[in-house]
């Protein structure tokens, strides 16, 4: 888990009154470090760690495409750096919106300039990306961090059937997190990243990489009719 990923959460957990329960998505502790605990963030509140597989931090194995938790039963989803590594993230965003409750809010970062980690990783997604896949929630704050052509981060709080306005929220999350990532770790973090692909483009300018992949006949059929339910 990265720092300003963690800050975010924490700093909507401060912010916003979060309806129970809470559950994360991707709550798997690959390190076992303190940063990749969020519980102690939602102070005391029923909290949920879901994964695709069992581990540290997981209190229930879950699908994000095909969650178990029926309509409305959730208060709020934390999705930290978890969408890129989802086959079919609109259908996952559409699961979240059918499982929360009105007025529940789903805190969403992920990666756009970053390498590729923890495979299965299978997207980048840009601010316009970040806003079309939550267009179905009420109210949405959208966020970018790093260099404005290539972000390393983007994010999102979205709230579903809003009862109130959450302009004031937004604009506190807003203030909190731009003092928040205003330290010298977060000032070299750019600089860094364009020195890191100048050095991997000077070390891999001609890579190349194949892979020959034949599925077999009932996942090709399966695919087909994915595909053609999707039109």
């Amino acid at each position: 888990m990265r720092k300003n990923t963690r800050a975010l959460a924490e700093i909507v957990a401060r912010t916003v009154d979060l309806p129970e329960p809470v559950v994360e998505f991707g709550s798997y502790q690959v390190t076992g470090a303190p940063i990749e605990n969020l519980r102690p963030l939602f102070g005391g509140k029923h909290y949920i760690g879901c994964d695709v597989r069992p581990g540290p931090g997981v209190d229930r194995i879950e699908d994000l495409e095909r969650l178990t938790f029926g309509d409305r039963s959730i208060g709020t989803v934390v999705l930290l750096d978890t969408l890129e590594h989802v086959r079919n993230p609109e259908r996952a965003v559409a699961e979240v919106h059918r499982a929360l409750r009105p007025g529940g809010v789903v805190i969403a970062t992920t990666v756009m300039d970053l390498f590729i980690h923890c495979r299965p990783d299978y997207w980048r997604f840009t601010p316009e990306a970040m806003k079309h896949i939550f267009g179905c929630f009420d109210a949405s704050l959208f966020g970018w961090q790093g260099n404005a052509e290539k972000p390393h981060t983007v994010f999102a709080v979205a709230v579903k059937e809003a009862a109130r306005g959450y302009d004031a929220d937004f604009r506190a999350i807003e203030q909190a997190y731009r003092q928040a990532v205003r330290t010298w770790y977060w000032r070299v973090a750019q600089p860094y990243y364009a020195l890191r692909d100048a050095f991997a483009a000077l070390r891999h300018n001609n890579a190349t990489g194949f892979e020959v992949v034949a599925a077999p006949a009932d996942e090709r059929a399966t695919a087909h009719e994915e595909a053609l339910a999707a039109v």
